[in-house]
């Protein structure tokens, strides 16, 4: 939907704009401040999409918080036995460790779904606010840890850490509303 709403939004900022090639990529930033108020429908449109794109925004971001945190768990678990790993050289020790981790399935697929997540976050900052998207993901990923965690049977520290993730959840939440007031 949010797709076919910028189509439609880019289509009439171009026409409003005398004609004027828009890219189709991203809106040029401010532009619902551009579009002349007497246009109710185009400036709802354009306030729509926007809308869309930011949601977009933070879903991503939640997924890459999903990702990053939900795979902590198993990347701790994955590397169980490494510490048996032992060679007479620095150099073939490393070597060993490495052969370890890569055959290890259990490590092998968190870790790519974690480097999944780094890949969209990296996609994600092109277009987001990196004093919202930052906190946000950091944030987000320690709460995706903790209960990633619970649900594996750690221990998670009890009440002070369920107090510890309401009080992040909170200041994400105070932050963002600080500057989407702005």
């Amino acid at each position: 939907m949010c797709a076919g709403l910028r189509a439609a939004a880019l289509g009439a900022l171009a026409r409003e704009q005398g004609g004027r090639a828009v890219s189709a990529g991203r809106l040029p930033s401010g532009v619902a401040l551009i579009v002349p108020k007497t246009r109710s429908g185009l400036h709802k449109c354009l306030a729509l999409t926007l809308d869309c794109v930011v949601t977009g925004e933070i879903g991503a971001l939640i997924l890459v918080a999903a990702l990053w945190g939900g795979t902590n768990p198993f990347l701790k678990r994955g590397t169980e036995g490494l510490e048996q790993v032992r060679r007479k050289s620095q150099p073939i020790q490393l070597l060993a460790e490495m052969k370890f981790l890569c055959l290890n399935y259990k490590y092998v697929v968190p870790f790519a779904l974690n480097q999944c997540g780094s890949l969209v976050y990296y996609l994600t900052l092109a277009s987001a606010d990196l004093t919202l998207a930052v906190p946000f993901c950091n944030s987000l990923a320690l709460m995706f840890t903790l209960a990633t965690g619970k649900v594996l049977g750690e221990a998670i520290g009890g009440a002070r850490a369920a107090l510890g993730m309401v009080l992040t959840a909170l200041g994400v939440a105070l932050s963002s509303r600080k500057r989407r007031g702005r």
